[in-house]
């Protein structure tokens, strides 16, 4: 495979380097951010080499909307809008 050298400014290459997993090249990296999947069988077992923090940082944010949908469930269910 042909290679090429790009230029990054400071802050592109950290941005870089904070997304490259353990044992990732860094053209490993542009491919797995910048080629979106184009079928949905594409995407299956995508995340299932996340970092465990990353899968913590998931399960917390679903954890929060959760209770931000049962409040506002709570709410519409009394009558009293969505605002």
């Amino acid at each position: 495979m042909a290679a090429k050298t790009v230029a990054l400014d400071a802050e592109a290459y950290a941005l870089l380097l904070r997304s490259k997993r353990a044992g990732e090249t860094f053209s490993e990296v542009v491919r797995r951010k910048l080629r979106p999947p184009s079928r949905v069988s594409d995407l299956a077992g995508s995340l299932s080499d996340l970092p465990p923090k990353e899968w913590k940082d998931i399960e917390l944010a679903r954890s929060a909307q959760r209770r931000r949908d049962a409040v506002r469930k709570r709410r519409l269910d009394r009558g009293g809008g969505d605002s």
